[in-house]
């Protein structure tokens, strides 16, 4: 099983969160056109034959887990049906959480304390991670907007 840490559920909720309401998402038009809605009952990504699901899907289920279960045995039991995800579509999904955790745990302005370094989370640890895979251009503040869409962007297309 894969390991799960609190930084990525950090990650999932705000990836779960752009998934649901279309922020940055793709339609699945194949235009490649960025913006459509997407659905998260909708996440199946065409596994195929062997059960297998890509990035988009194993963020999916992770923030499933974490928005439907608390932490203790039946979140555990959860996370592990997660992990039918593709090896490549893992590795997607790292390249996208150490882009977050590079620009959002960062020290910002030199300053001693982590910006994501509570739990809970503070409002704008939540915001560079939600900003952070958003289109350039589509925040109201643009210190973290876009610095992660390529990696989103991958992870979102990512269909066996």
């Amino acid at each position: 099983m894969r390991r799960y840490t609190g930084t990525m559920f950090r990650i999932v909720a705000a990836l779960g969160l752009a998934l649901l309401i279309g922020c940055g998402s793709r339609d699945d038009d194949s235009s490649g056109d960025p913006g459509g809605n997407a659905d998260l009952s909708a996440a199946d990504d065409g596994g195929g034959d062997l059960g297998l699901d890509g990035c988009r899907s194993f963020i999916a289920c992770v923030a499933d887990c974490v928005s439907s279960t608390s932490p203790g045995p039946a979140r555990d039991t959860c996370l592990k049906a997660c992990d039918h995800v593709t090896d490549e579509g893992f590795v997607l999904y790292q390249k996208l959480e150490s882009c977050q955790n590079h620009l959002c745990n960062a020290l910002p302005d030199g300053g001693g304390t982590r910006l994501c370094a509570t739990d809970p989370p503070t409002p704008a640890c939540n915001a560079c991670y939600a900003d952070s895979i958003k289109m350039t251009g589509t925040c109201a503040d643009a210190t973290y907007c876009g610095a992660c869409y390529a990696q989103y962007i991958m992870c979102e297309s990512s269909r066996p």
